[in-house]
């Protein structure tokens, strides 16, 4: 048993340097460190665009929302909005009608501006968007007449408002029941609009990564089987000499395939290192033409472990089929 371990060591060790000292290794390196190269690459510069979006969104995101019929949000405020005729010193004009209950949790979710009050006397409140107020001259102290669908009261205007340019025409007031519908306006720090769209890119992303991965490493898979057959072939005298102090085909074929994967498996991180590398050398001349990258992402494993897999199956393959077909003509 130690002897066979020691005659394969040293058939791994034998078959490791004739490879290496081969004008094909230089090939072969070649043919599997360029494309995983490129891949990464690829694959790291539309994360790290991904992830720069990302970002941008995710700042934006973080601002608030106001969301509607959302209950399950705990700052919500219930609304029942109606539509009005008012009537001011002989003018009349419709406008849309807040009547809520709870002021304060509404004025805080909507992000109502006060911008004019006067003490708060009087057993109903009532607002103004400064918009509608400019425009028809009332101001606070004004007494003016509601009519919602013929029924009519009389209300003074305890403040003016302002927000949006929405909340600029719309009247705030109370105690309106029985008119209009009932909605909840409540506030989230999370636009779910914008997480639908940021995972359906990140999905599309690393598809599209994927595809470019094996698009890229097709091209070089018939130069590694080529790179592995040359150098079975300008060296078959001395690998014969294995078959001549007793080696079987079995044996020579795994000590050929793990001194080529020892090889590959060196390609390949070489070839990660090099796009790595490749990458920051882009990022770092965008950066000198003003155009910063707040993100740096290293590549997607799926990507890389596609072509990874490919490489090694394809070092497989060839080794047997190179093994097999010089049986065969012995």
């Amino acid at each position: 048993m130690g002897n066979s371990l020691r005659v394969l060591v040293h058939t791994f060790m034998v078959l490791l340097a004739i490879f290496l000292r081969s004008k094909a290794f230089l090939l072969f390196i070649i043919s599997i460190s360029l494309p995983i190269a490129i891949v990464t690459v690829f694959s790291s510069s539309i994360m790290t665009l991904y992830r720069q979006t990302e970002l941008i969104l995710d700042l934006y995101s973080r601002q608030t929302s106001v969301y509607v019929d959302m209950t399950y949000y705990s700052n919500c405020a219930v609304v029942r909005v109606l539509y009005a005729d008012i009537v001011y010193k002989n003018k009349s004009f419709s406008i849309q009608i807040h009547s809520v209950d709870n002021l304060d949790t509404y004025k805080e979710i909507m992000s109502i501006k006060i911008l004019k009050q006067i003490r708060n006397g009087y057993k109903h409140f009532l607002s103004i968007g400064r918009s509608i107020a400019e425009l028809y001259d009332i101001d606070v102290d004004s007494d003016i007449t509601i009519c919602i669908e013929g029924y009519c009261i009389n209300r003074t205007v305890i403040a003016l408002h302002d927000g949006n340019e929405y909340l600029g025409y719309i009247a705030i007031t109370n105690n309106i029941d029985g008119y209009g519908h009932t909605i909840n306006f409540c506030r989230g720090y999370y636009n779910y609009a914008i997480q639908g769209i940021v995972e359906d890119l990140g999905k599309s992303i690393e598809s599209i990564a994927r595809f470019l991965s094996i698009f890229t490493v097709a091209p070089y898979l018939i130069v590694m089987y080529l790179a592995i057959d040359r150098v079975w072939n300008l060296y078959r005298d001395e690998i014969s000499v294995l078959y001549n102090i007793g080696l079987d085909r079995g044996s020579i074929e795994l000590c050929l395939y793990l001194a080529v994967l020892s090889i590959a498996c060196v390609g390949i991180l070489y070839g990660v290192s090099v796009g790595v590398v490749a990458l920051h050398i882009g990022l770092w001349i965008l950066k000198l033409l003003g155009i910063y990258m707040f993100t740096v992402s290293l590549p997607i494993f799926s990507s890389l472990a596609i072509p990874i897999a490919i490489n090694l199956l394809v070092v497989t393959l060839s080794v047997a089929i190179i093994i097999r077909r010089t049986g065969d003509r012995s």
